[in-house]
Formats: C-alpha cells, structure tokens, sequence
C-alpha cells in the first residue's frame, strides 16, 4: 500500500512534487495556506529571478511551468544594466560588455557548467576566483549572491554554497493571474492531487513522536481532518508561525526564524518615449557595483502588462515591514535611481508594495526571505518524525529554476528511501541463487 504524503505549502511552492508523487500512485493532499497567509495576488507568487532554462529542467517540469501560466521569453536573456553600460549575457554586444567589465573566459565557463557540475569538482572550481580581486571577479559574487536566501556581503558571496545563479541559459518570465491560479489548482486536482484551501487550522494529532493529522476548515467553510503518513513543510518558519502559533510552538520551536531581508516590488507608471519603448522585458539595474546590492541599488526589473508598467523588485530589511515611511522615502530613491539611469522619462506614479503595507490584506510573512548565516545556524532539527522541513531555510536560491530542482531532490530522496529496501531484499535473493 502506497503511503498518503500531506504537503503544506504556498504560492504553488510544492506543486510539480505533488504531480509527480501522485503519477507514481502515492495519495496526495496539497494544503494550501496562501490565502490564509494574506491578500498576495498570484501575479506576485513567481520570482523576480525568472526561469533560466538549465539541462536539469525536465519535460514535465516544463509542461507544469506552461499550464495556466504565461510564459515569456526574454530575447536578450539576463542583462545587467550599470555604470559602463549594459551587460549582455546573450545579446550581440555580449563580448565588448564581457571586456568592458572584466568578465573572462573562466568566469563564463564557470557559469555554463555550474549547474551540471559534481560537488568536488565545483568547489575546485571555485576555490580558483578565491583568491582574485572584487573588481574583476564581481559578477560570479552578484550571481551567488542575488537570488541566495543566505545574506552575504557583496565581497564574500562565493563563501555560499549553493550555485551560482545560471545567467548565460535562456531566460523566461513567468506570470500567473488570479484565474490561472485557479485553473492550476483544478488541473491539480483532476490529476489525483487532493488540493486544501486553508482558511484555518485547528490542531495537530500526534502520537509516539509523529503527526497523525492535521483538522482544518477551507475557504468555503469545509471542516476536514487530514491524516497522513509523511508530512512535507515548504512554509517557511514565519509562514507557519503565522498560519498557528499554537501549532508551530507544537511541532517545530517556541520562536520562529525570522528573515533578516526580504525581496518586495513596486510597481512604477511611466511617460513613454523612445528609451521606455527599447528597454529589456527584464534586466537587473545596479548604480554602483561596488556598493552593497541592497535597497535602491539592485533592482531587478520586469515589464508590467502595459507598456508604461514596470514592476520593480528590490531587496530590503526585515524591519521595513509593515514601515510606510521607511518603504515610501525608500520608493522615491529608486523612482531618483530609474530617472537618472532613464533620461526623459518621468515616473507619474508609483505603487507601494502591498505585502509590506499594514491593511486587512497584509501578507503575514515575506514571501522571499532571505536569512543571515548566524540565524540559519539556530535551526534544530524537529523532533517530528514524520515532519520534513521543505521551506525557505532549507533551500539554496529563491528562484523558480532551483525551486523546481529543490523539488527533484525531495522526490529523488523520498523515492531512493522507499525503493532501497526493495533493492537490498533483491540482492539478498540473488546472493540466495548464486551461493
């Protein structure tokens, strides 16, 4: 008998593992708190760092990725807009800008194999741009440092030890309306996949050590209990705190792990003139590379719908949460930043981030948090037996391409751990054969 497997999680954080666990005949129940967590709309859930289109993104993660959503190819792929000039990683001014910012052979290799590399091998690798200067190894620091959930100064962002983000593979954005996300969720389901809306959760049953179940009540007022065998978390620390207190404090530590930054947007409506019309789908503007890549002076920005639209998305400190103020002056820095950067175009309006405002609406914890290493350290393991910690704490990088291979890892781990026993008893027998 296949075991029923229960996933907490958000913003379709988990969805792809649930599929794929459910193909393989596993009973699957999907509860999922992003309602309760706040009035975040789906176009918001995907990464501001896009998809990069590696080897390792299979055939079905790709159909997921395409079901329900809008996918849109940046032609240019990542480009990094600064001081002199823009940076091109594959358009046709690709080798002057390499030149122009000190980007060499080794670090492009570096980049192209990454992803694919075996652990010693990429260590080695990278132990290699240790020793030289900022100046000319920058970009690999930027590229480790960008879409990590670890907070690293600039200068020692290859201390990390995931990889790099892969900005030479092709680059897709993603976006999700309100009704996409509601047709995902009823593809999901007519695929086996047994989806929750959580409103409220109640309690937690345990037993010896393990969760039994878990009551809850759905967005439509449904009372359900949901019982399970294992119990995937991709919430993070907050995000469950948020969701109970009662039931963090029970399962996992009196005090969550709160994020030390956090990645948030603005949305900025523009004049339009010839620079606005020629500007990338999607590119990262830095003011000053030397500068810390925080607030105002990494952006990572997006066409909106309109063409007078940009959603820009920055980096801030957890204590800019729910500070109109701090997050109003910090919005006028960048509209000074765009305009500088953007001769002749004006910003007419700017929208706030709604996540960070104080409404009925707010969302209860950062959707992209980003953690100090000393933080991170504090984690204990949860005494949970059948609990598995799937959330941001665990993971490498905050975007989708990572997330999608984060989840081929789970699945590799849950499958090898079901299929082990198996392969041993089948050795036994055959030793039985040949004895």
């Amino acid at each position: 008998m296949k075991e029923k497997i229960v996933i907490f999680s958000a913003y379709n954080r988990a969805l792809w593992l649930a599929l794929e666990l459910r193909s393989k005949g596993y009973d699957i129940f999907y509860i999922d708190f992003s309602a309760r967590l706040g009035g975040l709309s789906p176009d918001a859930w995907e990464s501001p760092f896009g998809i990069f289109q590696i080897k390792k993104i299979n055939y079905s993660q790709n159909v997921f990725l395409s079901e329900g959503a809008a996918l849109k190819k940046v032609n240019a792929g990542f480009t990094i807009l600064s001081e002199k000039g823009p940076i091109e990683f594959q358009g046709p001014l690709r080798k002057q800008s390499f030149q122009r910012y000190f980007i060499d052979r080794d670090q492009l290799d570096y980049l192209k194999t990454s992803s694919s590399m075996g652990e010693d091998a990429f260590i080695k690798f990278k132990s290699l741009f240790k020793k030289m200067s900022f100046e000319k190894t920058w970009c690999l620091h930027l590229t480790h440092q960008l879409a990590s959930q670890t907070y690293f100064d600039d200068a020692h962002a290859l201390d990390q030890k995931g990889r790099p983000l892969p900005i030479l593979e092709n680059w897709m954005l993603r976006t999700i309306s309100r009704r996409g996300a509601h047709e995902i969720f009823q593809t999901t389901s007519s695929k086996g996949v047994q989806v929750f809306e959580c409103k409220i959760a109640h309690k937690i049953k345990q037993e010896k050590g393990k969760i039994q179940a878990i009551a809850i009540t759905d967005q439509l007022g449904k009372k359900s209990e949901i019982s399970g065998d294992l119990f995937l978390n991709f919430l993070s620390q907050e995000e469950f705190f948020s969701v109970s207190t009662q039931l963090f404090t029970q399962v996992i530590s009196e005090k969550p792990i709160v994020a030390q930054w956090f990645w948030t947007r603005y949305r900025f409506f523009t004049n339009q003139n010839e620079v606005t019309r020629v500007l990338p789908e999607a590119f990262l503007l830095i003011a000053d590379r030397f500068l810390p890549w925080t607030h105002e002076n990494a952006l990572m920005i997006h066409r909106g719908p309109r063409s007078h639209e940009f959603v820009i998305w920055c980096r801030v400190p957890g204590h800019y949460r729910f500070q109109e103020s701090r997050l109003q002056l910090l919005g006028e820095k960048i509209r000074s930043v765009f305009t500088n950067h953007f001769l002749e175009t004006s910003v007419l309006q700017i929208e706030m981030p709604l996540e960070c405002l104080a409404t009925e609406f707010s969302v209860q914890a950062p959707q992209f948090p980003v953690f100090s290493q000393q933080d991170l350290g504090k984690i204990k393991k949860s005494a949970i037996a059948n609990l598995m910690s799937c959330g941001p704490e665990e993971w490498k990088r905050l975007d989708t391409t990572y997330l999608l291979t984060y989840q081929q890892e789970i699945l590799d781990k849950l499958m090898g751990a079901h299929e082990e026993p198996g392969i041993k008893k089948r050795r036994g027998r055959d030793q039985e054969i040949y004895s």
